[in-house]
């Protein structure tokens, strides 16, 4: 651990990016449901074990700063990426303008489904991890297992508000998402609580390859459990064909993928595997950046092959594995490049700011 973040977490974010990445461009067969049975779950249980109650004398405080770590981003991003989309529509006329303003004005609605924010969709989770944030404050103050009850209470109303009863996927910063998405907080949260950040990391370190079993045991029956279970989207709310087995295999993707990152960040203090972990690492501590490009930098990545293809950015052309691999790298490589670029300007700005 080193800069008062913790290893094993950012290195679980840049699991979970990769895993983003993977399920927004290959958009088919077993690979495409693994990953989306656990990675937005794996990111609001990450998020849990991150939050500290206490750093906060009321709300207001935490709404203060919860819009400067992510409202104010969320609104330049959408903003920036809208104009992107605009110049995109004006040179290739994929969509029309009138619709442009349409998601335009769905920035300040910033809903997941529904064709909303259709120029950068994966900032929903931005706007409904602040609904998640707010919420749980209240919920933290409880007594634990008046905690448990109160989230079970509000993911049954989010399963309720989903699209297997009554489909209603249209409030406003994905409230019914957040509602089904604050169970998968309050884990993340409930368990750094009882076991805190350093027991967990000397409990791997000392017991690494009990952990290893375990992690392969709980993957293998992830990949074979996933296929079970219909479409899921936590944007759309859409939590599949069985809701239990959804949160199931959510917990259970959640839980191996902390527990392998645990194992690399164990691999990385031993010098094993360095680059890549490095890496991961910094694909993570990076998440916020990753997340809020790498859809429209792989739909221009996209863009002209598709067209020579005669296909669309999506179904058409990444039902190829090749392709979609190509895809992959490509907008990885291309999103860290924008993501260094996103960090060498705000160093620019500091020390200008400084200097004044």
């Amino acid at each position: 651990m080193e800069n008062n973040r913790i290893d094993y977490i950012d290195i679980a974010k840049g699991v979970g990016m990769l895993a983003i990445i993977w399920g927004h461009i290959m958009l088919f067969g077993w690979s495409y449901k693994l990953v989306y049975s656990f990675h937005i779950p794996l990111f609001f249980c990450l998020s849990g074990m991150c939050f500290n109650q206490k750093k906060y004398d009321s709300v207001w405080q935490l709404i203060k700063r919860r819009v400067q770590t992510l409202l104010i981003p969320y609104l330049i991003f959408s903003l920036v990426t809208w104009l992107i989309y605009v110049v995109g529509v004006l040179a290739f006329h994929n969509d029309t303008m009138q619709n442009c303003w349409y998601y335009l004005l769905q920035t300040v609605f910033a809903q997941g489904s529904g064709g909303y924010l259709e120029h950068n969709v994966a900032l929903w989770f931005v706007t409904c991890l602040f609904v998640v944030d707010v919420l749980y404050y209240f919920i933290s103050k409880l007594p634990d297992w008046a905690n448990i009850l109160v989230c079970l209470l509000c993911a049954a109303g989010g399963i309720l508000m989903s699209s297997h009863y009554y489909n209603i996927t249209t409030l406003p910063w994905s409230v019914d998402s957040a509602l089904s998405a604050i169970p998968f907080f309050a884990f993340g949260n409930l368990m750094v609580k009882k076991l805190s950040h350093e027991k967990i990391v000397q409990s791997v370190d000392n017991h690494l390859l009990i952990y290893v079993v375990v992690t392969v045991l709980l993957t293998v029956f992830l990949v074979i459990n996933v296929q079970n279970n219909g479409y899921i989207s936590m944007g759309h709310n859409c939590l599949g064909d069985r809701t239990w087995l959804f949160y199931l295999n959510a917990f259970i993707g959640t839980v191996s993928t902390i527990l392998f990152s645990l194992i690399l960040s164990s691999l990385l203090s031993k010098g094993i595997l360095k680059r890549t972990i490095t890496y991961i690492r910094w694909l993570g501590n990076n998440s916020f950046y990753a997340m809020a490009s790498h859809l429209p930098l792989k739909a221009a990545l996209l863009t002209i092959p598709a067209r020579m293809l005669h296909t669309n950015t999506g179904s058409g052309l990444c039902s190829n594995i090749w392709i979609s691999l190509v895809a992959f790298i490509a907008t990885l490589l291309v999103t860290s490049i924008v993501i260094q670029l996103i960090n060498k300007g705000k160093e620019l700005f500091a020390k200008r700011k400084q200097y004044k």
